[in-house]
């Protein structure tokens, strides 16, 4: 623990924070942030209410709607203009929330005031203004005693979920590696493909609004980038032929202006800002799946490409050019850090998400792993006191946003209203002991309901089928989260029958036949993605590789295979000697003279290749290397080993 976190765990001598037992209902930065809010609302109200004391009608009309937006036109009898206000009230918070247009929310409430004012009128309900006068402060007193009652509920369950904690056992990791098959050929070809293609061209990717969901390409090259590096850390530790190209054109498209240029329209709605830069203000929506994105490429791959000044360069409408690298892309986040107020930024100006947060401290950590520098050391303990003391709820939830002017928070629309851990790495590497209690309190229970499920398994299969949902903002129906979430939970608790049960069924009911531009799985690009994490992040987890870094293979390498033509889908060596590999026909069926190039062998030695039959010896040459043709008609099992005469 750090001594910016208020917890036990340094008292309790658990690998775990135990939770506090009195904790306040908010953090004092989100404590003064309401006050300031309140004080705000008071001032309003007060002014409400002498403008009531008046007398004349259009005061009084102009003070009820200070009181409650838009209510002083039913004091003038005019109902219509009321429900025009509401609806006007309700497009303004989504403006807000949505694009940062922080402005409407006072435009539509001092104008409605403004309105009734001036507005002439023969008739008024003067009834109307107790009413709405007593409909006003029972809306402030449920707001605040439902806030309220929803802490203390939270704080009765405290000494239950303590008791669990220090009786609960933390799953044994799941250590099982990837064994290629169907599902890999496909939706690993799939991913070369999308990302392959022309630079300017996104052919196959979901595009719709890029502010918010499962239509924002960020999300979707982020996301995608992510699980390439799980994979090729993991399955294609000794050939990177095309999954690192395909990594580094994702990071690239990042910097596509189609992808980016959202942010000018909302730094100017929020601030009258026309800078359209995209990383040295805010943004973390971007800069933090962009940064956790180039550390996990760089872990998995070992290329330094996006270390070269100005290698991303951000090329505005104007001609101006924005130029970042992996190192000042860091510095950025670290500065926006540093300035915040909740100890983390924002994604739209305003807004604060614990999801791009935590994306951008994992993002830091890797950095740091791999280039031996503190930038992470340097906001750790600011952060840590943010996440713990601003976004934790009592029972160790943590809120998904809050505002960092008003300090209130909400559920947005996501279903993520609150979470134990966040990131796509569930911290971790941010914070071990966090992650670990965080683990426990979400899986209570899953491990019985995955027991439960193992009943259901049937030659190989889970013998479920899960109705379809519609992803927000793709609307397209799709069963594969809840897939996902049986497939994550079962390896989550060690129950890798069920995970691969589940794979194999999700396989069967999801998948559409289709390659690229189509997609192998009914689903959009980002759901995919995410899918991806469970099936290819064993034995080695995204956030073990981040802490971990780059780590050379051991023994020999395939440099070059055929593609598309054939698939590598496993390139990996068990002993540091030998060489496990599995390729298959992709674009072709027969492919009688594939030649595949290996380095790294002991020079002038002899392999074996098991798998090939009628295959003379391979001997390596003074420089290691060695090359062999061969058909690949069908899915081979090879194995390159080492022949002793």
């Amino acid at each position: 623990m750090t001594d910016a976190t208020p917890f036990e765990a340094k008292q309790s001598g658990l690998p775990f924070s135990l939770l506090p037992m009195n904790p306040p209902q908010y953090g004092p930065v989100t404590r003064s942030l309401l006050a300031r809010t309140y004080g705000l609302l008071a001032v309003i109200n007060l002014l409400g209410l002498g403008l009531i004391l008046q007398g004349d009608d259009g005061q009084v009309a102009a003070g009820l709607s200070l009181l409650l937006p838009g209510s002083g036109f039913l004091y003038l009898g005019a109902p219509g203009l009321f429900i025009l206000t509401i609806i006007l009230g309700a497009l303004a918070m989504v403006l807000w929330w949505g694009l940062s247009a922080f402005f409407t929310v006072p435009l539509v409430w001092l104008g409605s005031a403004l309105g009734c004012w001036y507005l002439p009128s023969e008739t008024t309900w003067a009834w109307a203004s107790t009413p709405i006068m007593a409909f006003t402060a029972v809306i402030y007193a449920s707001l605040f005693f439902r806030a309220r009652k929803h802490h203390q509920d939270k704080v009765a369950k405290i000494p239950r979920i303590n008791d669990y904690l220090r009786t609960a056992e933390l799953p044994q990791k799941v250590e099982t590696e990837i064994e290629p098959g169907e599902l890999e050929r496909e939706v690993l070809g799939w991913a070369y493909e999308l990302a392959l293609q022309p630079p300017d061209q996104f052919e196959g990717f979901d595009w719709g609004e890029q502010y918010h969901g499962g239509t924002c390409l960020r999300y979707q090259l982020a996301f995608l980038g992510e699980s390439l590096a799980a994979y090729a850390a993991n399955a294609l530790p000794n050939y990177q032929g095309e999954i690192e190209p395909a990594m580094a054109s994702l990071i690239e498209r990042m910097t596509d202006q189609r992808v980016w240029k959202y942010w000018q329209v909302e730094n100017f709605l929020a601030r009258g800002s026309t800078d359209p830069d995209p990383i040295s203000t805010d943004n973390v929506m971007l800069t933090g799946f962009y940064q956790s994105q180039i550390s996990l490429y760089e872990a998995a791959t070992g290329s330094r490409r996006f270390d070269e000044p100005g290698a991303l360069k951000f090329v505005w409408k104007d001609g101006r050019v924005f130029e970042y690298n992996h190192e000042s892309i860091s510095q950025a986040i670290v500065a926006n850090l540093k300035r915040s107020k909740l100890g983390l930024y924002s994604c739209e100006p305003t807004w604060v998400f614990t999801i791009c947060n935590s994306q951008a401290a994992q993002g830091l950590i890797g950095f740091d792993q791999i280039h031996g520098t503190d930038y992470w050391q340097q906001v750790k303990p600011r952060f840590m006191q943010g996440l713990t003391e601003e976004m934790m709820t009592a029972d160790g939830g943590f809120r998904h946003i809050r505002t960092n002017v008003f300090g209130f928070s909400f559920n947005d629309g996501d279903g993520t209203g609150e979470y134990f851990t966040s990131g796509s790495h569930g911290w971790e590497d941010i914070a071990p002991e966090l992650a670990a209690r965080g683990q426990k309190l979400a899986l209570e229970g899953v491990a019985e309901k995955m027991a439960g499920m193992a009943t259901h398994i049937q030659d190989g299969e889970l013998n479920l089928s899960l109705p379809e949902t519609k992803e927000r903002a793709t609307y397209i129906e799709t069963a594969v989260p809840a897939w996902t979430g049986i497939i994550g939970g079962a390896r989550a608790v060690g129950n890798e029958g069920v995970a691969e049960a589940a794979t194999r069924r999700m396989w069967r009911e999801c998948a559409t036949g289709e390659r690229f531009p189509g997609r192998p799985l009914k689903a959009g690009v980002q759901t995919i993605a995410v899918a991806l994490w469970p099936l290819w992040s064993r034995p080695l987890s995204k956030g073990a590789l981040n802490l971990r870094g780059y780590v050379p293979p051991t023994g020999p390498r395939l440099i070059s295979a055929p593609w598309p033509a054939i698939i590598v889908t496993k390139a990996k060596s068990m002993d540091g000697r030998s060489l496990d590999l599995v390729l298959e026909p992709y674009r072709e069926a027969n492919n009688p003279a594939c030649r595949l190039e290996f380095t790294h062998l002991v020079p002038n030695t002899s392999y074996a290749i098991e798998g090939l039959e009628d295959v003379p010896l391979l001997t390596a040459d003074p420089s290691g290397a060695a090359s062999i043709e061969c058909a690949v008609n069908d899915r081979l099992h090879l194995k390159l080993v080492p022949h002793h005469a």
